[in-house]
């Protein structure tokens, strides 16, 4: 039998529109946010600030605390809006409970993983343990999969070959065995294929990375169904 292993922001959950409504939230306590600056703007800011922190969170520079602190500091810092440092976590809160609140599958999830009965399963994420056993829970993946991996778990972050290794090594299955489907060519399909799996590139937003790299690519898990069903 063999396995597939999946990423899970961007991949299984719509990590973008959880994202979007808690940055939307921020704009209705914060107007100014979006005085200056249109709302598209700050989600593409938001997002190189999460993404440059979480580098650093996940290299140990920065601790939990740390990490969320920085992002509102720095976003609020972009748009020359200042804060008191002592409002930090308040206002991260705000934007982390609407966060919570609208993580959703996408829709071609579930019936692509129903029909996957033939497959181990097997979620490999760079995100924290606690927060992406969450989401699995809240959005009703659990019953799916025997394991999600995270750093705290394998001891490496995506895209370090030895993240899928010791994924493999914890599953007691072998790289040749395994199949990775992700969003992330960096991440995801050069990690992967580094470490000897076979890897998927889920191209969600249909960039044109892998123009004949011979690369698998399909834009939705529907195009993979006839494959694995």
């Amino acid at each position: 039998m063999k396995s597939i292993l999946f990423d899970l922001d961007g991949t299984l959950i719509d990590e973008d529109y959880a994202l979007c409504q808690g940055l939307k939230e921020l704009t209705i306590h914060y107007p100014a946010l979006i005085h200056s600056y249109n709302f598209e703007d700050l989600v593409v800011t938001w997002r190189f600030i999460t993404e440059s922190s979480f580098k650093k969170y996940l290299q140990g520079e920065f601790d939990l605390y740390t990490f969320r602190r920085t992002r509102i500091k720095k976003l609020f810092d972009h748009v020359d809006i200042k804060i008191n440092d002592s409002n930090l976590m308040q206002i991260f809160d705000l934007y982390m409970n609407a966060y919570e609140r609208n993580w959703r599958l996408f829709p071609d999830v579930l019936p692509f993983l129903k029909g996957l009965n033939n497959y181990r399963l097997a979620i490999l994420s760079n995100g924290r343990s606690a927060q992406q056993l969450l989401k699995v829970k809240s959005t009703g993946l659990e019953p799916y999969f025997e394991a999600v991996l995270c750093p705290e778990d394998v001891g490496y972050a995506k895209p370090s070959t030895q993240a899928f290794l010791c994924a493999c090594e914890i599953l007691n299955m072998t790289p040749s065995q395994c199949i990775y489907i992700g969003d992330s060519f960096d991440n995801d399909v050069i990690g992967s294929a580094s470490a000897g799996m076979q890897p998927i590139f889920l191209n969600r937003v249909k960039s044109s990375l892998l123009k004949n790299q011979g690369i698998w690519e399909a834009a939705s898990l529907n195009e993979l169904r006839s494959s694995f069903l």
